[in-house]
């Protein structure tokens, strides 16, 4: 067996259960033949690129939805979009200066939760700097809705078939086969839920709760990010997650899309009808939002908060250029630049004092040095200069063992020889190197 398809055929997935049967049954046939070799071999072509036309950034989202798309899916001719890509796509389309707003092409049954609610947050975060739009064609189903959530407006044909939101996974208990085939398959493991799932093997009701555990966490995840992106309560999105879907006009009675195209198709479309279109998502946005939001004033503020956001965020940057941390916390706390001018003293005293802490380090630190410079400078200088009394007259051991120690001090801090610490500290100092010598002779 294929071995992606064995990691696919026991994972969640959110995706539109007909559609995944067919994918996951097209897969097996292949029989392996999409082998190491041939993907090394096979140069798999990117799917549609994100495109700019007239200030829209495009970005596909069509086919089954993968985390990453294998090269052999497109090798083997299925259409396929990965989450990493529509997260690259809309980070280029935010770097890229030509573009106005994001558009995602939706026409997916969806696919493979992992790495959908990255790319739903991805697709989330970029409306607090380009508006973004979602156009679906004919299908946006499951994990494909919920990325098609995210924009703040949804336009549908009206053909299109929209919901499916939910999950699910599917294990195969084949031990009633095996048995049936004089087969009994006995899995030694090291906990409950150790081996669900191996083929000829019984599933218990124990391993099914806990993968029902699973299922119905992913499945909060997926309610929340829909209520986060059409601005409508968990409690509503959850009534509606029970894993059908809708026609495009039922699915815009029931909140999920604002505008149902009943005109041409969108790729006949003249610029001046795709204004008149997001005229009418605007419209239909602002209306949606006054039916959660309440007064129509609010409704009509809410038409430029984004726009204002994004430009009091540009100020605050261009006030106060590297400083993201701070600058992200007054964006945070809805300062203005004036705001934001006024609290950066305590960032300045702040800095102030550390920057004065690391000066009175450094001032210790070279007074520690200065300090142990003069101490050996007195050691190398010899008794007098150490403030001791000259060397009587009658105390020739004592200087000589003055002036063997000074010299040997000398040889080891200066690194020279000790005949030649001895020389240097006869001329330094003569009168301790006669009581030396005096002493070496007598």
């Amino acid at each position: 067996m294929n071995p992606q398809l064995a990691q696919w055929r026991t994972q969640p997935w959110a995706m539109e259960p007909a559609r995944l049967a067919s994918f996951l049954e097209e897969v097996s046939r292949l029989d392996g033949r999409n082998g190491a070799a041939d993907r090394q071999a096979f140069l798999a072509t990117r799917r549609e690129a994100m495109t700019v036309r007239e200030g829209i950034a495009v970005v596909a989202i069509r086919g089954v939805l993968l985390a990453s798309v294998p090269a052999w899916v497109r090798q083997e001719g299925f259409e396929a979009t990965g989450y990493d890509e529509i997260v690259a796509d809309v980070a280029a389309a935010l770097a890229d200066d030509r573009t106005r707003r994001i558009r995602l092409e939706v026409d997916s049954p969806g696919g493979e939760v992992a790495g959908s609610l990255e790319a739903a947050d991805a697709i989330f975060a970029a409306r607090a700097v380009k508006p973004v739009e979602a156009r679906v064609r004919n299908l946006a189903a499951s994990a494909a809705y919920k990325l098609a959530s995210q924009a703040q407006s949804i336009g549908a044909d009206r053909n299109a078939i929209i919901g499916a939101i939910g999950v699910f996974g599917v294990w195969e208990d084949s031990s009633a086969a095996a048995a049936a085939a004089g087969v009994r398959v006995i899995v030694i493991r090291s906990g409950e839920h150790k081996g669900m799932g191996v083929p000829g093997s019984a599933i218990s009701e124990a391993q099914t709760a806990a993968w029902q555990e699973v299922i119905d966490a992913v499945a909060e995840n997926f309610i929340a990010a829909v209520a986060r992106g059409r601005n409508l309560a968990v409690e509503t999105v959850a009534k509606l997650a029970s894993g059908r879907v809708w026609l495009a006009a039922a699915a815009q009675a029931l909140g999920l899309v604002d505008e149902v195209d009943t005109t041409a198709a969108a790729a006949e479309r003249t610029p001046r009808r795709e204004q008149e279109s997001e005229a009418k998502m605007s419209e239909k946005q602002q209306e949606r939002d006054g039916r959660d939001g309440g007064a129509a004033d609010a409704t009509a503020a809410r038409r430029d908060a984004t726009a204002d956001e994004r430009k009091r965020l540009a100020d605050l940057e261009a006030a106060f250029p590297g400083e993201t941390a701070f600058v992200l916390a007054q964006f945070k706390g809805g300062a203005t630049p004036d705001q934001a001018r006024s609290a950066y003293g305590e960032v300045l005293a702040g800095k102030l004092a550390a920057r004065e802490k690391e000066l009175a380090a450094v001032q210790a630190e070279l007074a520690a040095l200065r300090s142990q410079a003069e101490e050996a400078k007195t050691r190398r200088a010899g008794p007098e200069a150490r403030g001791a009394a000259p060397v009587p007259h009658g105390a020739p051991a004592a200087a000589a063992r003055d002036f063997l120690e000074t010299g040997r001090e000398i040889a080891r801090e200066e690194g020279i020889s000790l005949t030649a610490a001895m020389r240097r500290l006869a001329r330094e100092q003569p009168e301790l190197h006669r009581a030396f010598a005096t002493r070496a002779n007598g």
